[in-house]
């Protein structure tokens, strides 16, 4: 089996029988979550305005919620959106508020970014399927790559594939895919290993 859900996802919503070995569980459930303590927001506009402006819509601040902002907008600019990450403040606090998303685009991108016509607010922290309990107090980000997850659990019955397993790129698109490679390898290995033991 091929597990691509982050490890402290894994261990704390899967029932193993037989269980996991004792030091997986427990590198598991140290493992960060990548981007699962964020909360990500989007503003729509009926175009990307800043764009006629020329400006990028994209961004990078410390000074109001979001730490990073992007343009999302659709082909041509239309829709417009745009979309931020925003970092918990401290561990339980509440998630970002619509007025202080258009309290910072207004001052990046001008009066306009207060004209939206929806603010779609996602706090990554309260998705079940996304992060585990407690995800904000995951801050061990060297457990990332992790000799527990370079190799299969359960005698190659179960793979772990997931972006915080990579030991470059970590939690990004790029730690994935050398995940997915590192696995398809390791597949590849046992089956031909299996087959070759089998031709007489």
């Amino acid at each position: 089996m091929v597990l691509a859900l982050p490890p402290a996802l894994a261990a704390a919503s899967i029932n193993f029988d037989p269980a996991l070995p004792e030091a997986v569980v427990k590198a598991a459930r140290a493992t960060p979550v990548w981007m699962g303590g964020v909360t990500k927001a989007v503003a729509s506009y009926p175009d990307a305005f800043w764009r006629r402006a020329g400006l990028s819509g994209s961004g990078i601040s410390h000074v109001g919620p979001m730490r990073e902002v992007h343009d999302m907008s659709g082909v041509d600019g239309v829709p417009g959106a745009l979309f931020g990450f925003v970092p918990a403040r401290q561990v339980g606090a509440p998630t970002v508020s619509e007025a202080a998303i258009i309290e910072q685009f207004v001052t990046m991108f001008g009066p306009e970014a207060g004209l939206a016509d929806a603010i779609h607010i996602c706090d990554w922290r309260s998705e079940l399927f996304t992060s585990p309990p407690g995800v904000e107090q995951l801050t061990a980000y060297q457990m990332f790559g992790h000799k527990a997850f370079r190799g299969p659990s359960f005698g190659g019955r179960l793979y772990w594939t997931s972006t915080e397993t990579a030991s470059t790129s970590p939690g990004h698109i790029e730690g994935a895919l050398e995940a997915a490679e590192r696995t398809a390898g390791q597949i590849r290995s046992q089956l031909t290993s299996h087959v070759a033991t089998r031709t007489p």
